[in-house]
């Protein structure tokens, strides 16, 4: 069976000349160190590896493919790469050549990351997304009653409110999903706020605790005392915000795969077997479109999901 063909730029890949391709990532992670041994741990981010290989361009245009290459690398422009299902934007940072013949040039080439966008398989199960955001709505109450703010938790309060009345994230419309991304932005607003006045404080200081000759002991010492509060507040501001970051990304990947399509008539059986594969799932259709009749009448605009949520024909409420 041939391998998927492989393009970079303006070189297309023979079947033999490029050998295996390693691709992932990791997670950025922010620890911190708490006494006791506990710990705190910040997912801030997706960090793309490098992607490189190595292989033998053979034929006629073996010296001009590994030409192209040195040239494109020289001007440092990011170039689409794509192979199989795979699709990347990306900068060559390093390749190499070795002249053999003019039709037979080993090469390695190294390949940093602007973007990728491949398009990653959506979870099977709802619970995930639903586990997800429950679980971080739980840290940010814990950190926001850490915090003290009396503003954040009344907004934290109106978070809180707004999530508990969605059952199901995973199904949930758009108009829903927005009834929290309101009260989260406001929420995230003033943890941007209490972020720069904590930091203000800390520069309107210009020596520990403020212990300058002659300063009273219990001006020094409440000196002192706010910026300790200020640093402990500052951490965790800044892992409320990340906490908050999660859950507006997750927030925002719940109808990133619908799309819409119009129908004259019909029913959501016909469009489930159409979009699905089978009758069943017209409750994914229905649940997307806040409808409870599965006949349409007249012009009618859905939204489809990408992967159906499939409750056995039974439609919830």
């Amino acid at each position: 069976m041939d391998k998927p063909i492989l393009k970079l730029g303006d070189v297309v890949f023979g079947d033999t000349e490029t050998g295996p391709i390693p691709f992932g990532g990791e997670q950025q992670l922010n620890i911190h160190r708490l006494v006791g041994g506990k710990r705190v741990i910040d997912a801030m981010g997706d960090n793309p590896i490098a992607l490189d290989w190595t292989g033998i361009f053979v034929g006629a245009n073996a010296l001009t493919k590994a030409k192209t290459l040195r040239r494109m690398q020289k001007e440092g422009r990011a170039l689409s790469l794509t192979w199989s299902s795979m699709t990347y934007q990306v900068v060559i940072s390093k390749f190499t050549g070795q002249f053999e013949a003019e039709f037979n040039i080993p090469y390695s080439i190294t390949c940093e990351v602007v973007e990728d966008r491949t398009e990653l398989p959506s979870a099977n199960s709802g619970s995930d997304v639903n586990q997800a955001i429950n679980a971080d709505m739980t840290t940010a109450q814990s950190l926001t009653s850490d915090i003290g703010d009396s503003t954040l938790s009344s907004l934290m309060t109106t978070l809180t409110t707004a999530v508990s009345k969605v059952s199901n994230f995973a199904k949930a419309t758009q108009s829903t999903i927005n009834t929290v991304l309101q009260p989260l932005a406001a929420a995230r607003t003033q943890v941007t706020a209490l972020i720069s006045a904590s930091e203000s404080s800390l520069q309107s200081v210009t020596t520990v605790g403020g212990l300058l000759p002659n300063n009273p002991l219990a001006k020094s010492v409440a000196s002192l005392t706010s910026q300790v509060t200020a640093t402990l507040n500052g951490v965790k501001l800044s892992q409320l915000d990340a906490v908050f970051s999660r859950i507006d990304s997750n927030l925002g990947q719940v109808n990133s795969s619908l799309k819409t399509v119009s129908v004259a008539g019909g029913n959501l059986y016909d469009l489930a077997v159409k979009y699905y594969g089978k009758a069943s799932s017209f409750t994914t259709l229905a649940t997307a479109n806040n409808l409870t009749d599965p006949e349409l009448v007249g012009v009618v605009t859905l939204n489809v999901a990408k992967d159906t949520n499939d409750t056995g024909g039974i439609l919830e409420a």
